[in-house]
């Protein structure tokens, strides 16, 4: 739980730096063909789910 205390502390472009790393890491995890399969869908299966979050936070930012 101090992580959720910490990260209502941060900053908009140290919000902008982690998603970006997120991204990029389960991305890369998840296309690797040197990693156990179970752990490319795992990652594939994270990144999917943070794109989901970030394209449904953007539309409703468009429809404000």
């Amino acid at each position: 739980m101090d992580e959720i205390i910490k990260l209502n502390q941060l900053t908009k472009k140290q919000l902008r730096t982690i998603i970006l790393f997120m991204l990029r890491d389960t991305l890369n995890w998840s296309t690797n063909d040197r990693v156990i399969e179970t752990i490319r869908q795992h990652n594939a299966m994270q990144y999917e789910a943070i794109k989901y979050q970030i394209n449904k936070h953007y539309k409703n930012q468009e429809e404000e």
